[in-house]
């Protein structure tokens, strides 16, 4: 009896030691910080599918996604962290292609995604111009802005670029490139702390909404595109449909055999390739 307790009393005392090394790894990261979150500003009232898409089930997680290529046809069997990340650094490349004065991440490494870090690291970014215009008849009208998301984009803690448009009958493309600097500067600091802790929370929503896709009917409603809006992936890509519309492309220089991203393993992934919908509608 001795013994067993002496026994059961070494096992707790290591349980313990272990919970609090796991504690103390938990303490250094810090997720609720308001840097990376994706405040989204702005909700869908007037966008109607006109194709009726069935949701498939998603895929389960050790399941492999086939993405069609006009080039290759490749087989992808990846996590949906490293998923979740390559996107989003993605995007990150593609809204700065816009706004090519913004400073880049100055990041020299990537712990937790180090492959994939060091094959973009040194990748060209094509510059693209944008022109920002709008119908001054229109800028009440909902279903009309809802078309420019870019139009919700807070310039400050009080006016959102709508707002100084509304008020002041015209806007610079520097304040909206300011409010785009604003966006490009937390999805900056969200690729910084993935690289550094290998999640984050917009990280977790979006982990949430995977499950949620695999336990729940998840059809193409405007409902469920709301949701997905509030996901950092889909919002931005939201941002960039609305940007690709007004682009006019100035400079081009061939780095790499291929320099555009697409949602499309997310999609398959999730079930939600009804999304896409939407994303074309703004082009």
């Amino acid at each position: 009896m001795k013994w067993t307790f002496l026994l059961s009393l070494s096992f707790f005392i290591s349980a313990c030691s272990n919970l609090e090394s796991h504690q103390a790894k938990m303490n250094r990261y810090q997720p609720h910080t308001t840097v990376g979150s994706n405040n989204v500003y702005f909700s869908l009232n007037h966008f109607q599918f006109e194709k009726i898409t069935k949701s498939r089930g998603p895929a389960s997680k050790n399941e492999k996604v086939k993405i069609n290529d006009d080039k290759n046809n490749e087989v992808v069997n990846e996590s949906n962290k490293r998923i979740y990340f390559k996107t989003l650094n993605d995007q990150y490349q593609v809204l700065r292609s816009y706004f090519p004065t913004e400073q880049r991440n100055a990041l020299n490494s990537c712990p937790h995604f180090h492959s994939y870090f060091l094959e973009n690291k040194n990748k060209e970014i094509v510059s693209k111009k944008v022109s920002f215009q709008y119908d001054l008849n229109k800028i009440n009208d909902q279903e009309y802005t809802e078309k420019f998301p870019e139009l919700y984009l807070p310039i400050d803690d009080k006016m959102t670029v709508l707002d100084e448009l509304k008020s002041q009958k015209k806007i610079s493309e520097d304040r909206i490139s300011q409010a785009v600097s604003k966006k490009l500067k937390s999805l900056s600091n969200e690729i910084t702390e993935l690289c550094q802790y290998g999640a984050s929370d917009n990280y977790y929503a979006f982990e949430n909404l995977y499950s949620h896709t695999k336990t729940h009917s998840f059809e193409a409603n405007r409902e469920n595109l709301n949701i997905l809006l509030k996901t950092t992936v889909f919002y931005y890509q939201a941002l960039i449909s609305s940007f690709a519309k007004k682009e006019g492309q100035i400079h081009r220089k061939i780095a790499s055999t291929d320099d555009q991203f697409s949602l499309r393993e997310i999609e398959q992934k999730f079930g939600v390739e009804w999304s896409n919908e939407y994303f074309q509608s703004l082009k």
